[in-house]
């Protein structure tokens, strides 16, 4: 079959929430598909659901039913026995206290005013002011829009990241996994040139993007649809109306 390169048709969950499928050409010639989804900070709140360890685990899927969230995707890299690795908020909360760790490099807050922004995790952050706060990383984009990944180590994975659109809109982006398509896995430094220079993903005018944890734990649900991460993760990150 031959394969074409799709342009986004965004699907309105509810005003504020769209996503869309799209199908774009990497830089070596293969194709990735990607779901996007824009949710519009001030219309809905973000938040961390911390799942149990072992037995008591629960998919993403289950978390979004239960919570009746309008989306839930897997949130920040975790420890083997189950423990956060940076700062998590949810709620004006701090779930877990910021770690100075290279690996995660970055955090993507919004503020009482409903603001997003990213910070890089040398900046002092006032905790006070801000609703929601994941950290992670590596930074993908830059708050201009630039890639921020120097060189390929040629790893790929499947991945979620996490930026801002031109509009304040936080966007997710998801690089589907699937036991049908192992292909559609791509390394930190080709996601983060395709987030910059694809065309229909300019369009957005995304930046501040942070990677958020990938592979395995890569899963999304949405719109009563589901993209099952392969292994439970520790924290979910939910979308619901304010």
């Amino acid at each position: 079959s031959t394969q074409n390169e799709t342009t986004a048709q965004w699907k309105e969950v509810k005003p504020g929430l769209f996503y869309t499928d799209l199908r774009v050409k990497n830089e070596d010639e293969t194709f990735k598909d990607l779901l996007l989804i824009r949710i519009d900070p001030k219309k809905y709140s973000f938040s961390i659901y911390q799942n149990q360890i072992g037995e008591q685990a629960k998919t993403i899927n289950e978390i979004y039913e239960e919570t009746n969230a309008l989306l839930a995707f897997n949130g920040q890299f975790f420890t083997e026995d189950f423990a956060p690795t940076g700062l998590l908020i949810s709620q004006t909360q701090v779930l877990n206290e910021k770690s100075s760790a290279d690996l995660v490099n970055g955090i993507i807050a919004i503020d009482h005013q409903r603001e997003a922004r990213l910070y890089q995790n040398h900046q002092n952050l006032n905790l006070n002011t801000l609703d929601f706060a994941i950290q992670n990383g590596p930074i993908l984009l830059d708050e201009n829009g630039n890639p921020a990944i120097t060189e390929d180590s040629g790893k790929t994975a499947s991945r979620t990241a996490l930026g801002i659109d031109s509009q304040g809109n936080l966007v997710v982006i998801v690089l589907k996994q699937s036991l049908l398509n192992f292909e559609n896995a791509i390394s930190l430094y080709q996601f983060a040139e395709l987030l910059a220079n694809h065309t229909e993903i300019q369009k957005l005018g995304l930046h501040s993007v942070l990677n958020l944890d990938g592979g395995s734990s890569s899963g999304v649900a949405i719109d009563n649809k589901y993209f099952p991460e392969m292994e439970k993760v520790q924290n979910v990150v939910l979308v619901k109306a304010r």
